[in-house]
């Protein structure tokens, strides 16, 4: 039950949608993957700063999957990505 606020920048090039690029984290307690944004990324565009607030569950770390944060291009799309100054905080 920590909130955290992960901020990157990301930059894309032929990006495919509708299965696009999205941020996922597992907290490695018993919830599964969560994506953000709801909509993946998608498309060509220049350096763009992201920022997301997150909330991991009271058993975060406690089950067998290490908690993971992935930067993953979905349901087969191909495209490119550039991502730079991954920044995960913990908000007091």
């Amino acid at each position: 039950e920590t909130n955290y606020c992960l901020s990157f920048y990301l930059k894309a090039e032929d990006i495919a949608a509708p299965g696009g690029l999205a941020v996922r984290l597992h907290d490695g307690g018993s919830r599964s993957w969560k994506d953000f944004p709801n909509t993946p990324y998608y498309g060509n565009f220049t350096w763009l700063r992201q920022e997301m607030k997150i909330r991991t569950e009271k058993d975060a770390g406690t089950e067998s999957h290490p908690p993971t944060l992935a930067f993953t291009f979905r349901n087969g799309v191909e495209g490119t990505a550039w991502i730079d100054k991954v920044e995960l905080v913990e908000v007091k």
